[in-house]
């Protein structure tokens, strides 16, 4: 049975090769970057300076790249083209950067206002949640926060805008009490840029009783 299965993936690998998740030019390995945009994508560590937000409740956020070039047209697709399959490669490489980052219980998905889901389809943050969830063994808790304003695209605003645009857009479940006191929260999303909608959602869960709250996304914006 072992022997068919192999079969069966080369001759998958065959049909559908690999690509880039960032350029599409073939690959040999599955959800890799090739050399060319290893070389050109920018690594990143630490976020954004999230003093600027005034009462700060994450205790830190973290990124994996910065938001240029073929990390942005990658993420364009996963959030606006439907390429739900880069959830792997996104979902890896968050996974990834967690073994610099501390300790953490559950994980969590910033979430979509239900007008923009049903749009869409999907919420690209609790894809990339799942991802991490299997690969790192912690269960991913996607209806705990729920998002009560269909505000603007955080994308569209200024710095201060956009810290104002996310004042008061989550809520929190009744029974989330109960799962997030005295846990340590890892909050996902796949684009950050000031902090504010994961400083926003940190305020929600701190609220609840998280005892922490660390937040990652795959890329970090500037403006």
């Amino acid at each position: 049975m072992s022997f068919l299965f192999d079969v069966a993936a080369s001759l998958l690998r065959i049909v559908y090769p690999p690509r880039c998740p960032l350029c599409g030019n073939f690959q040999t390995e599955e959800l890799t970057i090739c050399d060319e945009c290893s070389a050109r994508a920018i690594r990143v560590d630490a976020g954004p300076d999230i003093s600027q937000l005034g009462a700060v409740y994450l205790d830190s956020c973290i990124s994996c790249f910065a938001f240029e070039g073929g990390v942005r047209g990658c993420v364009h697709s996963f959030k606006y083209g439907e390429a739900i399959n880069l959830a792997g490669f996104i979902g890896r490489e968050i996974h990834s950067k967690l073994r610099q980052t501390e300790e953490f219980d559950m994980i969590i998905p910033v979430p979509l206002h239900s007008r923009k889901l049903k749009l869409r389809g999907y919420n690209q943050a609790a894809l990339i949640a799942e991802i991490v969830s299997k690969r790192s063994g912690k269960r991913a808790e996607k209806n705990l926060l729920k998002r009560i304003r269909n505000d603007s695209p955080q994308a569209t605003l200024h710095r201060v805008e956009r810290i104002r645009n996310v004042k008061s857009s989550f809520a929190i479940s009744k029974r989330a009490e109960g799962v997030v006191r005295g846990k340590r929260i890892l909050l996902v999303d796949d684009v950050m840029t000031t902090g504010a909608t994961l400083n926003e959602c940190a305020k929600i869960l701190k609220k609840a009783g998280a005892a922490v709250v660390v937040g990652i996304t795959f890329a970090r914006a500037t403006i």
